[in-house]
């Protein structure tokens, strides 16, 4: 643009233009990453499963809820640091426990989601999970243990599927998995 200008000089406005994209882009980004994990938020999860939805109907959709176990016991007993750093301890080992092609996010408070990609065994991702957290227990200085409870769905992709129904199927195989785990703590 600078050459059929002769004379204009563009070289400000166009750093200025640069620079406004670049701030729209780096707040894009703060808008869809949880601040505390570094891991996508709800309003990027939303949008991920609406695409895949909308996209890939006759497909399976598999997803794992995880849930930690006692984490009001950890912000009661060893203050909400210690919350912090069980939230961001496990989000990091749920990231680095996944394929690159599968997506993790942070659905709310001490919830994660787990979108598998279509070629993925949810069931050696959840081993693999368990292991994962099981070593860090091991090596690990912490005055407490982080656990967690564990949904898997797949969810068949129809015409009349919408967020709030896999979520709702999501959510209650995840609540089946904790209530089982809470009669096996109590008996």
């Amino acid at each position: 643009i600078q050459l059929l200008n002769y004379g204009v000089v563009l070289i400000w406005t166009g750093c200025a233009f640069s620079i406004i994209l670049l701030n729209f882009h780096v707040q894009n980004e703060m808008l869809k990453t949880d601040y505390l994990t570094n891991l996508p938020n709800r309003l990027w999860l939303d949008s991920y499963i609406k695409m895949k939805i909308n996209r890939d109907e006759g497909k399976t959709l598999v997803g794992l809820m995880v849930d930690i176990d006692y984490f009001k016991y950890i912000n009661d007993t060893y203050g909400h640091k210690a919350g912090d750093n069980a939230l961001i301890t496990l989000g990091q080992i749920f990231k680095n426990s996944v394929g690159f092609t599968d997506f993790v996010a942070r659905y709310g408070g001490d919830e994660f989601v787990f979108i598998l990609s279509n070629n993925c065994d949810g069931d050696k991702v959840i081993k693999k999970l368990k292991n994962n957290v099981a070593i860090f227990n091991e090596n690990s200085n912490l005055p407490y243990k982080l656990e967690f409870s564990v949904g898997m769905v797949s969810y068949n992709i129809t015409e009349q599927s919408t967020l709030d129904d896999f979520y709702k199927h999501l959510d209650a195989k995840m609540y089946d998995n904790k209530k089982t785990r809470k009669q096996l703590f109590i008996s």
